[in-house]
């Protein structure tokens, strides 16, 4: 009996000591996140300070998601780090974030968006056509009630062609600008 207290115990402190050192990881990013916030938001370059506190909160991101991969905070950590991703222009690196994102927790209210994200990235930043219709295709699949999924087969359709897609839109629709006076 006195063994199960001493697992118990030992259980118990083990559990603690997860919780606490989770909450200081999550105040860590919290605090790297307010002050960089309105530096990813600006248009003015980084200079080497802010470049290494975009960095830090990178790791932390990272940390934190190798630490507790099954917290729910780790679908927005992964968000977070593909923004940051998008704005040092690694496209390639951040469609892997994303992807990760959208594979490992398809519950998430991220992982649609995701997807969106991760196909904008392939067409725009990598010109990868076929890549950006598999992650649109996913949407209709996965998601087809999510905001996103609208128009999703003429977003598949236009896939690149962003002029056209607007147009089959308004087409689809019956208000293409010609019918509205707009445009003219």
């Amino acid at each position: 009996m006195k063994r199960f207290w001493i697992v118990c115990a030992t259980g118990m402190l083990l559990l603690a000591a997860s919780c606490k050192g989770r909450e200081k990881e999550v105040t860590e990013i919290n605090t790297l996140e307010d002050r960089i916030d309105s530096i990813l938001a600006s248009s003015v370059p980084m200079g080497p300070d802010q470049r290494s506190m975009v960095d830090d909160l990178f790791s932390e991101y990272e940390e934190f998601i190798r630490n507790y991969p099954e917290d729910s905070m780790c679908a927005y950590y992964l968000f977070k780090s593909a923004l940051i991703l998008d704005y040092n222009r690694e496209y390639a690196k951040e469609i892997e974030k994303l992807d990760q994102l959208a594979t490992k927790y398809p519950e998430s209210p991220y992982a649609p968006q995701a997807l969106v994200a991760a196909s904008k990235a392939s067409m725009e930043y990598m010109h990868d056509k076929q890549a950006a219709v598999h992650y649109l295709q996913q949407i209709k699949e996965k998601y087809p009630d999510s905001p996103y999924a609208v128009n999703i087969d003429l977003q598949i359709q236009y896939v690149g062609d962003d002029d056209g897609l607007l147009r089959a839109i308004w087409a689809q629709n019956g208000n293409a600008p010609d019918s509205t006076g707009a445009g003219q």
